[in-house]
């Protein structure tokens, strides 16, 4: 990764808070995309909008609820699809139990892929707890 890239975590909640620590005390530098940029400012990480953090990063980790993906991703992607072309999204989520979507067959990150289909996704870290990777201790030796 060279100097102008980063890491972009898409949601300031606690799993995107979460997933920005583990990364930031490893190494690499973070983009925080949020709705709401304003209210996360201060952090150890750089706070832009969901597009800025998008178009800065080649890995973006997807810290949204699924009910979310419309207003925070697929918006943009219908306003700019090139915008996510070779992009890996990391889906963070988890199926809730009210189905949110007409295609009840399909996981979180399946739905994400038809909905942006010139990224790449994958999912990750669905049985991982934000609040375990926010510890101090996580990572440790034991």
């Amino acid at each position: 990764m060279n100097n102008d890239q980063c890491i972009g975590v898409v949601g300031s909640g606690n799993m995107g808070l979460a997933i920005a620590y583990r990364l930031f005390l490893n190494g690499f530098r973070v983009v925080l995309g949020s709705r709401f940029p304003s209210r996360r400012q201060g952090t150890k990480y750089e706070v832009g909008t969901i597009v800025e953090c998008i178009r800065r990063s080649s890995i973006i980790f997807v810290a949204v609820h699924p009910e979310n993906y419309q207003d925070c991703l697929v918006s943009c992607f219908n306003s700019e699809p090139s915008l996510f072309d070779g992009k890996i999204l990391i889906d963070l989520s988890n199926q809730t139990s009210e189905k949110t979507n007409q295609q009840n067959d399909l996981s979180n990150a399946e739905q994400l892929q038809q909905a942006i289909p010139n990224a790449f996704v994958v999912k990750a870290f669905n049985t991982v707890s934000s609040f375990v990777m926010q510890s101090e201790t996580a990572g440790e030796p034991h």
